[in-house]
């Protein structure tokens, strides 16, 4: 072979020609087809177009949570309107009736409604339990009512009778007053007129506490229409036959409020029997002392008791024994001590 002539290339790439290394990887590259090229351009924008729509959608969702927060909180929102329900009977602030034992400023003091507030920061058990704690309430319950009020009910615990407290104490108040359920009301320094005494009811605690044997903080204070705390109508030798003070409250509870007034006071003795005293209007001094065995067939004995009271004389009466209901027995003056007369009503 013979050498260049001067003046040309010595070869393809001295020539500008394309090189063997960049015709090999040509070579090499297979080509795409348009329509896979347009197809994958698509794909990648739809892709794209996708993420932004989740995006934006997280945003609104973020925008609206944000929105609805600060709106809860707004005066949009705020306790307009609180609706107080005492004892079972409704007002709204400011109707209460004069005759109820609870006034509504109380309430807002408690429950911490006095001032304006947003609803969603009602903390509606932790009210309620402050309601609670109060001696001479209970069965509260505080409820939300979307937009701008709140319910309260809360019942007044009525004093049915009186516990003596031993030794008294330094401050001379020496009784307490006691519901149905046996909370411990308050103390005070003398017997209050029309509440009954019971004995024999054992270590009286500190208001907004119950005497052991009643029936206790699980069960709610019951209205003055409302039914038994114990079972009045429990056969001899049953689990439910009420014993203690929780059958004393119960026997109270279920009188008359005319025969009631009467009681003079409620013994609790050894054994779970049950004693009472009266004072009938028509007698001028001392009581009759009536034996009432346990605490069984206590609705029977009492529908004995009134009938006696309300319908029989009983000026000469110095005893009633109601242990058998159904034979209702007085001891009279003219009887010798231990005899009972076995017709009812003398």
């Amino acid at each position: 072979m013979s050498p260049p002539r001067g003046g040309e290339p010595a070869s393809d790439e001295a020539a500008g020609g394309p090189r063997r290394g960049a015709l090999h990887s040509a070579r090499q590259r297979p080509r795409i087809d348009p329509r896979f090229a347009r197809r994958w351009i698509q794909v990648r924008r739809e892709q794209g177009l996708h993420r932004l729509r989740i995006l934006l959608v997280a945003l609104t969702l973020v925008a609206l949570i944000a929105l609805v927060i600060g709106s809860l909180y707004s005066p949009l929102f705020e306790v307009r309107h609180v609706r107080i329900f005492v004892n079972g009977s409704t007002s709204a602030v400011g109707s209460r009736p004069e005759a109820s034992s609870l006034s509504d400023s109380e309430v807002l003091t408690v429950t911490g409604l006095s001032h304006r507030r947003p609803l969603i920061e009602v903390d509606a058990p932790a009210m309620a339990a402050r309601l609670d704690a109060i001696a001479d309430l209970g069965g509260a319950r505080v409820s939300r009512s979307w937009p701008t009020t709140v319910r309260v009910q809360v019942t007044v615990r009525i004093p049915v009778a009186l516990v003596a407290r031993t030794p008294a104490a330094a401050t001379g108040a020496g009784w307490a007053t006691v519901d149905a359920t046996g909370r411990i009301l308050a103390f005070v320094s003398s017997p209050v007129a029309g509440l009954p005494v019971i004995q024999g009811a054992g270590p009286v605690p500190v208001p907004g506490q119950w005497l052991e044997g009643s029936a206790g903080p699980d069960v709610a204070p019951p209205l003055p229409a409302g039914p038994s705390l114990a079972d009045l109508n429990a056969a001899a030798d049953t689990s439910a036959v009420p014993a203690g003070p929780a059958a004393a409250l119960a026997l109270l509870v279920a009188l008359p409020a005319s025969v009631r007034s009467e009681v003079l006071s409620v013994s609790v003795e050894s054994g779970g029997q049950l004693s009472m005293a009266v004072l009938p209007a028509d007698i001028a001094s001392g009581s009759i002392p009536v034996i009432l065995g346990d605490g069984s067939e206590l609705a029977q004995k009492l529908t004995a008791l009134v009938t006696l009271l309300t319908q029989a004389d009983v000026s000469g009466v110095t005893a009633i024994d109601l242990t058998v209901p159904d034979r209702p027995a007085a001891l009279t003056t003219r009887q010798s001590p231990g005899t009972l007369s076995t017709q009812p009503g003398g």
